[in-house]
């Protein structure tokens, strides 16, 4: 299939929805700097309620948060662009993982772990000009939804933008990492919904073992190995 020109971009590589990288998604480039992106294509939503997501998505910095870099209108649809980390989708590393049998050190997750709550407090502590709390929570984060470089930077993609990165097409193993109330159709993300969502994901890297709609056994049971200030 040919490269297809938007705005500013060349699209190259469709990323199918499974991916959890929303429905429209691409891989292109800018067409004069070059700069990797991933870009979206948002059809049949109501376009101020999408810019405007986008311009408080991209108010909020963090090097974990994947900004919106642009964002425009053309063709009848919405066009977000994001950076594009070039690495494994965390979904990825711990399905590779699984396979072999392998964990990764309890250091490492550690540090991922502080990184991704670094980034899911700033989003939610976010204030506009005049003070106000934006509220900006995730509400589907799972691991199909975080980016580790190659690199080593770790990056979550659709915090604060639920209509880009939405549930259709996900793989449905990504459902678990969601707090119970929040798989409900028409429920909106919480802070509460993405804490147990980390905590799942934090589970799941030590443990090795993949969710399941039932609650997940103790950590303590699971790993006993671990201080008592990680598993309570």
């Amino acid at each position: 299939m040919p490269d297809r020109v938007v705005g500013s971009y060349r699209l190259k590589e469709a990323i199918p929805a499974s991916a959890g990288l929303g429905t429209a998604a691409h891989l292109g480039r800018h067409r004069g700097d070059g700069t990797p992106v991933l870009a979206q294509r948002i059809d049949g939503a109501d376009h101020s309620v999408i810019l405007r997501e986008l311009a408080a998505a991209a108010a909020v910095t963090h090097p974990s948060l994947a900004r919106p870099l642009e964002w425009f209108e053309e063709d009848g649809a919405v066009h977000a662009v994001f950076e594009h980390v070039d690495g494994l989708r965390l979904d990825q590393l711990l399905d590779h993982l699984r396979r072999n049998g392998l964990r990764l050190p309890d250091v490492a997750i550690f540090e991922l772990g502080a990184i991704l709550a670094d980034a899911l407090a700033r989003a939610q502590e976010a204030r506009d000009d005049m003070g106000r709390g934006k509220r900006l929570v995730h509400g589907t984060l799972a691991p199909d939804r975080i980016a580790i470089g190659w690199n080593g930077r770790v990056v979550i993609y659709g915090t604060g933008l639920p209509r880009l990165f939405p549930d259709e097409g996900r793989d449905p193993r990504m459902g678990p990492f969601r707090a119970p109330e929040l798989r409900r159709v028409g429920a909106e993300g919480t802070s509460r919904g993405d804490v147990f969502a980390l905590a799942r994901i934090l589970h799941a890297l030590f443990t090795g073992e993949e969710p399941g709609p039932s609650p997940a056994a103790r950590l303590a049971t699971a790993r006993a190995d671990l201080p008592d200030e990680v598993v309570r």
